[in-house]
């Protein structure tokens, strides 16, 4: 499995509370059931992208800036 690039995320890491990107990350790395290991790779590429494209997926609704569009 090719692991996401993830340098917004990891700046969080960085941060002065404990981190659940760290958490997640952990469950990427260690966890023994490979199906767990791809969702949270999976999770940890969407949250970078939604970083990037300041787009946010909250329940059932797209944010981006200030517009929500309904799915």
């Amino acid at each position: 499995m090719k692991k996401h690039d993830t340098p917004m995320l990891d700046q969080l890491e960085q941060g002065p509370w404990p981190s659940f990107i760290s958490g997640i990350k952990r469950l990427r790395d260690e966890h023994r059931d490979e199906r767990v290991n791809g969702v949270a790779n999976d999770l940890l590429g969407q949250l970078e992208h939604s970083y990037e494209t300041q787009v946010q997926i909250v329940g059932g609704l797209i944010h981006e800036h200030t517009a929500a569009l309904a799915l």
